[in-house]
């Protein structure tokens, strides 16, 4: 039986655990894209946002298993470590686009020679919406998001958290000049790095009426949280003084996130491009 949409996205991300120079553990969210996928070879990657593997000497990644048929073996999985993390991932070309990616051909092979075959569904520049289908998207659209907030996993079957949204602002509209939109939708740490997508099962309201069918389209990467800050008093008593009135600050994450338009992806693309080029 032919995987549902639904469980080809919840197999499409992977959980990243870093650690740093200074012995501190961060979690962070990435997903499978295949570049220069021509039908019979790509470049199999990880991408996830800079600001997830900055400092990183090792990386930890969890990949499932795959069994006879390509299938999913349930709670079966491998662990890979790698060092130096921060160096082997390549960073996006410009400064201010907070993503980077992680070729994975030596991974998949290395496991390969000791029988074991990662199970993983890769994303593609196919599920990018081209610049005639973002003039049909709504400025107001359901939108899902799949990651792992605060390092929350479902750690026996090796699975995601998925959290459904809606577009804070068109996705094909630079927000304030970048090439980022905004969701509305419960981030917390970890979740940067998650893929978003616009996901509709049965039906979806378009600019000409209801649309039959399904729609899933890749729109973005989320790298960051708005917040906001919260002071309050704490008393002491019964003999509270002048002197000892601290003030609690806390940061709330107030559900709007922001995320990387999806064909910022597009320049790796043209870098392998470039670099295969050269070769010949």
């Amino acid at each position: 039986m032919e995987m549902s949409m639904g469980e080809q996205l919840v197999h499409s991300t992977i959980r990243i655990t870093c650690i740093l120079g200074d012995g501190r553990i961060s979690t962070g969210t990435g997903f499978f894209f295949d570049f220069c996928d021509d039908g019979s070879t790509c470049v199999p990657t990880i991408v996830t946002n800079k600001h997830v593997i900055a400092g990183a000497q090792r990386g930890f990644l969890r990949f499932s298993v795959q069994g006879e048929e390509g299938k999913c073996i349930p709670q079966q999985y491998y662990d890979v470590e790698v060092e130096n993390f921060e160096q082997a991932c390549i960073k996006h070309p410009s400064e201010n686009v907070d993503l980077c990616i992680l070729p994975i051909a030596k991974i998949m092979g290395e496991t390969n020679k000791i029988g074991i075959k990662p199970f993983y569904v890769a994303l593609s520049k196919d599920l990018i919406p081209s610049a005639e289908q973002l003039k049909s998207i709504e400025p107001i659209e359901d939108v899902v998001m799949i990651g792992y907030p605060d390092g929350i996993w479902d750690e026996q079957n090796n699975r995601p958290i998925v959290r459904k949204g809606i577009t804070a602002t068109h996705p094909g509209i630079k927000f304030n000049g970048a090439n980022e939109f905004m969701l509305d939708i419960a981030c917390f740490n970890g979740s940067s790095g998650s893929p978003a997508f616009i996901y509709n099962q049965g039906s979806y309201s378009t600019r000409d009426g209801l649309a039959i069918g399904n729609r899933l389209l890749f729109i973005g990467i989320v790298y960051a949280v708005a917040q906001h800050r919260v002071a309050g008093e704490i008393g002491f008593y019964p003999m509270p003084t002048v002197n000892t009135r601290p003030v609690p600050v806390t940061d709330i994450p107030n559900n709007l996130a922001l995320a990387i338009q999806a064909e910022a992806l597009l320049e790796f693309e043209k870098m392998f491009e470039k670099a295969k080029r050269r070769e010949t």
